[in-house]
């Protein structure tokens, strides 16, 4: 059946042109991307333009068959890349006040390479009973001072006699 509208008939968005037709209706653009075609496109891009610097800049020059090879050697590297990222669970941890009892100790430092000088400070932090959160400024220290404290910690949190 032929229409006398202009307009797609699938998705009644834009006129019906080739390229609306191929490319960007919404219907088109669906297949295309359950199609992984994006995917497949990129890669053949990327081998073919690394073939052909191959054959421009070292006079390497490779037959379709080892190309298509290589396209299909990076579209399963991709499919094991996503494969461990969806293995991969990100855990959200967000903010929680002080328990009762309970003392928290901030430290941060930095570091100027160009003057080699160093700076860090600490903040401890605690819950009295009634729930009113404190804090105090322990104020900086000297890296080797530093140093120390972390070298006098071992790894279930105990102080090191040694120092």
């Amino acid at each position: 059946k032929v229409s006398g509208s202009p307009v797609c008939p699938r998705c009644l968005n834009d006129w019906e042109t080739l390229e609306h037709s191929f490319r960007d209706c919404i219907t088109t653009v669906e297949v295309w991307n359950k199609l992984n075609i994006y995917r497949v496109v990129g890669c053949t891009f990327w081998v073919l333009l690394t073939e052909r610097n191959k054959y421009v800049h070292d006079g390497i020059k490779n037959q379709a068959q080892v190309i298509v090879e290589r396209i299909n050697a990076q579209l399963e590297e991709l499919d094991a890349l996503n494969k461990l990222l969806l293995v991969a669970q990100v855990e959200i941890v967000r903010w929680r006040p002080l328990e009762n009892d309970f003392i928290k100790i901030n430290f941060d430092g930095a570091f100027q390479a160009h003057s080699l000088k160093s700076c860090s400070g600490i903040r401890r932090q605690w819950r009295k009973i009634d729930g009113e959160q404190l804090g105090e400024y322990l104020g900086y220290c000297e890296m080797k001072i530093e140093l120390k404290v972390l070298l006098g910690c071992s790894p279930i949190g105990e102080n090191n006699s040694e120092w």
